[in-house]
């Protein structure tokens, strides 16, 4: 269980780690949980930008969305 941890560790901080290499394909997967978790996240933050916008500013904002 410890070895699987330091390995996670490292693998999270971007460094090779220990024991067998990644495949691709779980390259792969990581490379995509992680953009899913930017992306999850841009979507917080543009769903709570109505909080920070006066409603008289929502229209002239939305349009600079679009």
């Amino acid at each position: 269980m410890r070895r699987w941890l330091a390995q996670a560790d490292e693998e999270a901080a971007g460094r090779p780690g220990i024991g067998k290499p990644l495949t691709a394909e779980q390259q792969r997967i990581r490379q995509l949980e992680a953009e899913n978790k930017q992306l999850r996240g841009d979507v917080d933050i543009l769903k709570n930008v109505h909080l920070c916008v006066a409603p008289s500013q929502w229209q002239e904002t939305l349009g600079c969305l679009h």
